[in-house]
């Protein structure tokens, strides 16, 4: 019979395997819940654990070129990016509560982590999202049904209250066609997709899944892309007066889409949470096809 070490010394082996380094190491899992990406340079994806990565794309791979850390204020929850005068910035929306004390957070950063201005609010910071024209960054309130916006520009000035969303219980993500003035929402409770006029404040119907968890406007504005956490599938909405929807992937083809972004016209990102993954697909006639995924760590 082989010689074998006592189970105290064998332990003890492993662990100063592991101190010295000996072992393997074991890659910390990151969850992408939201991606936004420039017309020109890197894709950023933000991880619930606080982390910004800066990601490269190409035709059949991507690589990490990227990343910076910030202090998180409980749970973070969107990210979009803008040019304000003429720096690109990201601003990233958080929560966290004290008892029954809630304090949303949106914080500016530049794109490789300077941190810029910081603004608080008594209410759970959702969906976010940029208008470069009017230099306005607008969030939902995931507490309450309204949109908020904050001027960059002035931001001495914190948030304002904009709009309300009729019937809404509980706001998720959000976006802008600035061209048509509508806020596009959905409402994750009652899976209701939902347009708000910017001008009249009217709130109209444009369709219903199950989980929708981000939007994204087409890059011709004549459909809104809808990623449905329970489907684990990416749905399309055709805009216009009778709105219809489909299904733009196969079933189950994602574990947990939660963020969504353009690569270029006919590329879409997907950031799967629960794989900890980001999908690129490509278009394949008026649906998408999955091209390949790069994973976090």
């Amino acid at each position: 019979m082989p010689n074998m070490l006592p189970r105290s010394k064998g332990l003890l082996v492993l662990i100063t395997a592991v101190l010295t380094g000996l072992l393997p190491a074991v890659a910390q899992k990151y969850h992408p819940i939201a991606a936004t990406k420039p017309a020109n340079g890197s894709l950023f994806v933000l991880a619930s654990e606080g982390t910004v990565f800066a990601i490269s794309l190409g035709p059949t791979s991507g690589q990490i070129v990227g990343r910076f850390n910030f202090a998180l204020n409980g749970l973070a929850s969107d990210m979009t990016y803008g040019v304000v005068g003429s720096q690109g910035v990201l601003f990233i929306g958080s929560s966290s509560a004290t008892g029954q004390i809630i304090q949303g957070r949106v914080q500016e950063f530049t794109t490789d982590g300077r941190l810029l201005n910081t603004w608080t609010i008594n209410h759970i910071v959702a969906g976010m999202t940029f208008d470069q024209n009017k230099q306005m960054v607008y969030f939902v309130s995931g507490d309450s049904p309204e949109i908020f916006a904050i001027n960059p520009n002035s931001p001495k000035n914190g948030a304002v209250n904009v709009t309300g969303v009729n019937g809404a219980t509980k706001l998720g993500p959000l976006t802008i066609d600035a061209a048509s003035r509508n806020f596009y929402v959905a409402d994750s409770n009652q899976g209701a997709v939902l347009g708000v006029d910017t001008q009249t404040h009217k709130t109209f119907p444009l369709g219903h899944l199950a989980t929708p968890q981000a939007l994204l406007l087409s890059n011709d504005q004549s459909q809104l892309i809808v990623a449905d956490l329970s489907k684990r599938q990416i749905f399309a909405i055709t805009l216009g007066t009778l709105p219809t929807t489909r299904a733009v992937t196969t079933p189950k083809s994602f574990l947990e889409p939660d963020a969504l972004a353009w690569w270029d016209a006919t590329h879409l990102v997907v950031g799967d949470s629960n794989a900890g993954t980001v999908v690129v697909l490509a278009a394949a006639g008026s649906n998408f096809t999955i091209q390949y995924s790069l994973t976090l760590q």
